[in-house]
């Protein structure tokens, strides 16, 4: 898997971000419906990630 474009934010769950369709209260909705939460200690990595693959500074909402 591609680091740029796959990040690990969980122990034991790795997410692709070009199947996230929502991010909210560092909870990741999946393009299957699964909702994934993002561990405290990723989270702001996990942010700064993906804001990079997007190629521009989301909005996040808490």
């Amino acid at each position: 898997m591609d680091q740029e474009t796959c990040y690990r934010v969980h122990r034991s769950v790795i997410v692709q971000f070009n199947h996230i369709i929502q991010i909210k209260n560092n909870i990741i909705t999946m393009e299957d419906g699964q909702e994934i939460q993002i561990s405290r200690m990723k989270a702001k990595k996990f942010h700064e990630k993906f804001s990079d693959y997007m190629g521009v500074k989301y909005r996040r909402e808490k």
